[in-house]
């Protein structure tokens, strides 16, 4: 008996331990993770830009800039959303 009990001591020590990051803290700003706060984010940003471009090429207004901004603003969005969700996916941390 003490031959096992020494075994499985000896067998529970030896497990490789997993390294897993843990913040000091929750930079959660709302109980929503930041990957879901910058997909809506996105996705707003997406349907100003086509609204804008919309409006330059039907109703012939003069806010091509605008549209070339929320172009730029939705593609950094974009970018800022993939890096949260793959951290979210693959650590499984809301951050």
């Amino acid at each position: 008996m003490q031959k096992y009990i020494n075994l499985k001591l000896q067998t529970e020590q030896e497990q490789p331990k997993v390294f897993k990051f843990k913040m000091p803290y929750n930079p959660m700003i709302f109980p929503i993770p930041l990957a879901i706060i910058f997909g809506i984010l996105t996705i707003i940003s997406v349907f100003t830009t086509a609204s804008f471009g919309i409006a330059v090429h039907k109703f012939n207004k003069k806010v091509f800039g605008f549209h070339m901004f929320f172009a730029f603003l939705t593609l950094t969005l974009a970018v800022i959303h993939l890096i949260f969700a793959f951290l979210l996916f693959f650590y499984g941390e809301a951050i």
